[in-house]
């Protein structure tokens, strides 16, 4: 990262990093869930679908 980028980070105050820890999370979940259903979910509904 440039000089420019880590003179923003460091200028950051404590309420900002927490909605940008918040917004990191929300994002980070719903990627992981969707995962989880593509991955386990939909597999599980396949099989049953192939016994039918």
């Amino acid at each position: 990262m440039g000089a420019e980028m880590v003179s923003w980070f460091t200028g950051i105050d404590g309420e900002t990093a927490a909605w940008m820890g918040i917004a990191a999370a929300i994002l980070i979940g719903t990627n992981l869930g969707l995962l989880y259903w593509d991955r386990y979910l939909n597999k599980f509904h396949n099989e049953q679908e192939a016994k039918r």
